[in-house]
């Protein structure tokens, strides 16, 4: 892949905390000549700049903002923009975020407790055509990959998607339309999910999810069981 003239390159920094977005900016300007930084701290903001992404040549992603994760809005543009490079940098460590950000196409991920040196490594890495995950990012992969109990082994991918329609609350009728599949089939895997995770309740079911990232923390709309 030709590295691109980074000189004047657009540059996408999304990130919610004012310090750390300056600082990094900061550090870009230094490593990149000229280039222009377009900043948003929120998906509210970064809705705002949709028809300015296609001219952007690095993106530099927070996973988790103040009004929601990132996690959708990077799986949709590293399809919808495939020469847009993307690097996240985040102090993500629950499972299903970190899994999902590694599949979907980023080129480069460091941790928010990696040095700065780091990020112009993945910087300029990424931007000569290669991958880049800082050596923390490594271990985790290979950490969370590594547990018997890591949930892609355990889950089908149909069994994650239903789990993640109860921990949000809704109900099996909900779970089937949105899901595209029959109310009975949601029962079969909600049985499954529980079976699966020796888990007793639709409560602790809740709890499993968003302590591995498949739902945010907050009440669901119902603290009825589905099955």
């Amino acid at each position: 892949m030709k590295k691109p003239d980074e000189n004047g390159m657009r540059v996408l920094l999304i990130e919610d905390h004012s310090l750390v977005r300056k600082l990094v900016a900061n550090h870009l300007r230094g490593q990149l000549k000229q280039c222009e930084i377009i900043e948003a701290d929120s998906l509210a903001t970064l809705a705002t700049l949709a028809d300015k992404i296609g001219g952007i040549k690095l993106a530099i992603v927070d996973l988790e903002l103040a009004d929601g994760s990132a996690i959708e809005w990077i799986e949709g543009a590293t399809s919808q923009y495939p020469d847009l490079m993307m690097i996240v940098l985040s102090s993500v460590s629950q499972d299903v975020t970190l899994y999902r950000a590694l599949r979907c196409g980023v080129a480069g991920f460091v941790h928010k407790s990696d040095d700065l040196e780091l990020l112009e490594t993945a910087i300029s890495t990424v931007l000569g055509g290669a991958g880049f995950l800082s050596p923390k990012i490594q271990h985790m992969r290979a950490a969370m990959s590594a547990h018997p109990d890591f949930f892609a082994k355990i889950l089908s991918e149909r069994e994650q998607a239903v789990l993640r329609c109860i921990a949000q609350g809704l109900s099996v009728p909900e779970t089937a339309s949105v899901l595209g599949i029959s109310e009975n089939a949601v029962f079969k895997h909600h049985i499954s999910l529980k079976g699966k995770l020796g888990i007793r309740n639709d409560h602790e079911l809740t709890l499993y999810a968003v302590r591995k990232g498949f739902v945010n923390s907050g009440p669901s709309r119902s603290g009825r069981d589905v099955a």
